[in-house]
């Protein structure tokens, strides 16, 4: 019997001869075996994370009202990142929100050693944490302006007010919210001095910024303010009969802007100061009664306004025609609407302050010392802790910039300028001395004015004095 000899064009010879000719390269072969690898891991952890999606989250043997009563005792910022744990911790952590307080948080900044802007808060107990900077997401319209300083134009309801040349930006360090809400062009120009403050408009619901600017020459508007609406991206002035490149910024209390400054023309060559607050509900200004001066010809100097307990609180010096001060007095308002509500604190010696410097106070640490924020020509400005027993003080941080601001979770809606200015749609109204102008940015970021026209004025938008505060 003869036995069959194998077809010498088997297929088994045609795959061999074919690998021979063409052989997969051995780096082919192992990225296509990792591949595979890398789409199994991936499988896996997408069918377990729908697993544990499934299942609840469920605290055994823990009564819920314990639950509740240790997350009540978290600050803002560990509950905002417990509410992304499950659907259950959502639901816990949004009903305990409302009864948290926010602490007192100072935020500084600082200019690291390759020169660009870093952040860090400082909290009740003089704890320092670094805080990310709002732009680490790369928006674009950030993109040349990262070494770029901000400048803190004020803060209300745990949201800070930057501005970057001619751009203002809400941003809340607690949730990492940042958006650009307004520009206005005037703000890039160098030559202004400015004094800003943020505030909340409650009849409108809408953030506003105050700026007061003011230029050497009348050809610039000499000395004005004026008020940003957010949402109706207007600027309107308003009237101040103080001199402007005398104002100072002060805190946001009862929803008040407070500022404080000189009286124009008072025939005076050293007028006293004058604490006022603007009313964001009705667009003005009214003065608040001052303390009586200890010094009955010249009056008092103030060295800054700032917030102890919740109330108002000022530094005073009692002899300004001494241009150097070593002895200051802290006062505070208890009671708003009463002129002799002013009640003094402590005194803090053992200091060198000049006319020019300031010293704000911002709050109280727990260990009973008070923070305040002290900017002098000559030896800079730094975070310092004043004893208010013996008077002692220690620095705290250094710093080109800080403001202070409470704790929220507070993310405002409703405003599209950045959306605007990415589609090139972005434009402001400026109500500018009874005329009407609209602006419109263009690619290469400068301005265009694309109407122009008169107007009725409403309001006065200059005042000879202000009501005062006898509520």
């Amino acid at each position: 019997m003869a036995i069959a000899k194998p077809c010498p064009h088997s297929s088994s010879q045609v795959m061999t001869s074919r690998r021979e000719e063409n052989p997969i390269p051995i780096k082919q072969q192992f990225r296509k075996r990792m591949k595979r690898k890398k789409n199994k891991r991936r499988r896996r952890r997408v069918k377990k994370k729908a697993e544990t999606k499934s299942q609840p989250c469920r605290f055994p043997n823990i009564p819920e009202e314990i639950i509740v009563e240790i997350l009540s005792r978290l600050s803002l910022n560990s509950l905002s990142r417990l509410r992304c744990v499950s659907k259950q911790w959502y639901s816990l952590v949004f009903d305990i929100i409302p009864k948290v307080t926010g602490r007192n948080m100072v935020l500084v900044q600082s200019i690291s050693r390759s020169g660009t802007p870093t952040f860090h808060s400082i909290d009740e107990e003089s704890h320092e944490t670094q805080v990310r900077r709002p732009w680490e997401k790369s928006i674009p319209c950030l993109s040349k302006k990262e070494s770029i300083p901000p400048i803190f134009f004020g803060s209300c309801n745990g949201l800070v007010l930057l501005n970057i040349t001619d751009d203002l930006f809400l941003w809340n360090p607690i949730t990492s919210y940042f958006k650009k809400v307004l520009s206005y062009n005037r703000l890039a120009d160098t030559s202004y001095s400015v004094v800003s403050g943020l505030c909340y408009d409650s009849l409108s619901d809408e953030y506003k910024a105050v700026v007061g600017l003011s230029h050497d020459s009348p050809l610039y508007g000499g000395e004005f303010v004026k008020v940003g609406s957010f949402k109706s991206k207007n600027w309107r002035m308003v009237g101040l009969p103080y001199a402007v490149g005398t104002v100072q910024s002060g805190p946001v209390i009862n929803g008040s802007l407070h500022w404080y400054g000189l009286k124009k023309n008072s025939g005076r060559f050293l007028p006293g100061p004058q604490i006022f607050y603007f009313n964001p509900d009705l667009n003005t200004f009214k003065k608040i009664p001052m303390p009586e001066p200890k010094h009955k010809e010249e009056g008092d100097m103030i060295f800054g306004l700032g917030v102890l307990d919740g109330c108002l609180s000022l530094v005073r010096h009692d002899n300004p025609s001494n241009y150097k001060c070593h002895r200051v007095e802290i006062l505070t308002r208890k009671e708003y609407g009463m002129k002799k509500s002013w009640t003094s604190l402590f005194i803090i010696s053992n200091l060198t302050l000049r006319h020019w410097d300031t010293l704000e106070p911002l709050c109280y640490t727990k260990n009973g010392e008070a923070l305040m924020k002290v900017s002098s020509y000559h030896n800079g400005n730094t975070m310092r802790a004043y004893n208010v027993n013996d008077s002692l003080h220690r620095e705290i941080s250094n710093y080109i910039d800080a403001i202070k601001y409470e704790e929220s979770l507070i993310a405002p809606t409703g405003y599209d300028w950045e959306e605007e200015e990415l589609r090139g749609e972005a434009t402001y109204t400026d109500f500018w001395y009874g005329t009407l102008v609209k602006y419109k940015k263009i690619g290469n970021g400068s301005w265009k004015i694309f109407e122009e026209r008169d107007f009725e004025q409403q309001n006065s938008e200059e005042e000879d004095e202000l009501e005062t505060d006898e509520e």
